[in-house]
């Protein structure tokens, strides 16, 4: 809502991409302390990089304003 409200998205938008990269880093991590191997664990780390390239261009985007 405060995103929505103060018209500052792509400022918040970013933050949160962050902050589910290391999420998703963590948890990718976690499923290879349990399992070798895992096919999740990659996954999830696939994700974090998803993430953070997408953060690279959101600041782009964002420095170009």
């Amino acid at each position: 809502m405060y995103a929505l409200l103060t018209d500052q998205t792509a400022y918040l938008i970013s933050y949160l991409m962050v902050l589910l990269a290391g999420l998703s880093l963590v948890m990718g991590l976690e499923e290879f302390k349990k399992t070798r191997n895992s096919v999740l664990g990659y996954v999830f780390i696939g994700t974090a990089l998803l993430c953070l390239s997408s953060v690279g261009d959101l600041f782009l985007i964002i420095i170009q304003k």
